[in-house]
């Protein structure tokens, strides 16, 4: 079954209506940066611990002790690797307020 609109089949109609839909999209352009250093901001120069330590398999003293140590230095790393993101969070954080800051300002300064 063929369903026409004046001298418009359904299908034509359809893709005119789409047409102009996609060359809109095609169209916009996405926001740029008045910051281009912002383009290249660094990513979180933090250390990952290893892997998990595997427990002993053996009851012995020496192994438990051993493998006791290796988690202990473990915590410790994820404790520094935590902490170590958690300053890049808030630096980025910080960041962020400044460029709101300005961005409020000129738009304050716009609308005088």
């Amino acid at each position: 079954m063929k369903i026409t609109l004046g001298s418009l089949t359904l299908g034509s109609f359809v893709l005119a209506l789409a047409v102009p839909g996609m060359a809109w999209a095609q169209d916009t352009v996405p926001a740029d940066t008045n910051f281009p250093a912002l383009k290249d901001y660094p990513a979180a120069a933090c250390s990952k611990p290893a892997a998990l330590p595997k427990k002993p398999i053996t009851t012995s003293n020496l192994e438990i002790e051993r493998y006791n140590a290796l988690i202990a230095n473990y915590n410790k790393l994820g404790s520094a690797y935590v902490a170590c993101v958690n300053a890049y969070v808030a630096n980025a954080n910080r960041d962020m307020e400044i460029i709101r800051q300005k961005s409020r300002a000129a738009s304050d300064e716009a609308n005088r």
